[in-house]
Parts: structure tokens; sequence; C-alpha cells
């Protein structure tokens, strides 16, 4: 049995498997962030081409505020994920997504 290194948790060799996984993960939440960030640039284009006094001004200034929040939440989770990956068991939440992986694991078994 294999053992994540310096610590006495058995992995069966499943570190690549759950790593590969975040990456998969990572490759999702970071189209998400395109697709936000793509959404908030035609916003604002379409804001430049108007003036205040348009009728869907205020409109389009509550889509952009909305569209801001969105992007930043995909391009911080992108961030997280990706210390995540890179870091890999020195993470510390490390061993409870470990823990999480290793109980679906056990529940598709079963």
């Amino acid at each position: 049995m294999n053992f994540i290194v310096g610590l006495d948790i058995p992995c069966h060799g499943d570190i690549f498997h759950i790593k590969r996984q975040y990456q998969k993960m990572l490759l999702f939440v970071e189209r998400l962030g395109i697709k936000a960030i793509r959404f908030r640039e035609k916003i604002e284009e379409k804001i430049t081409k108007i003036n205040r006094g348009h009728p869907n001004f205020k409109e389009l200034c509550e889509q952009l505020i909305s569209a801001l929040k969105k992007e930043e939440v995909a391009l911080q989770l992108y961030d997280e994920l990706q210390i995540l990956i890179d870091t890999g068991e020195k993470h510390p939440h490390w061993l409870e997504l470990l823990e999480f992986e290793r109980f679906q694991r056990s529940e598709i078994a079963a």
C-alpha cells in the first residue's frame, strides 16, 4: 500500500487521478471565466455606444455590475483551484479533498 509522502494516509496510488480530475475542473472554470469576461466586455461596449439618457442605460449598468461579480467569482475560483493543483499534498485542504474523493469512490464501489 502506498502512502502520501510525509503522512500516514493510504492513497492506493490515486493522487494522480485526483489531480487529473481537478485539472478537468480547472479547465471548466477557466472556460466559465472566459465567458464571463466576454460577456462583461460586450456590456461595456454597449454602454460606451449609448449616452446616460438612453432608456437601457440603467439596465446595462445593472447587468455590468452582475457580470463583474460573476467574473470575479470565476477568476477567484480558477486561482484557488490552480493553487490546489500546484501545491498538491502541501495544500491545507488537500486532506479534506482527498477524504472526500475517497468517500465518493467508496460510494460508487458500494
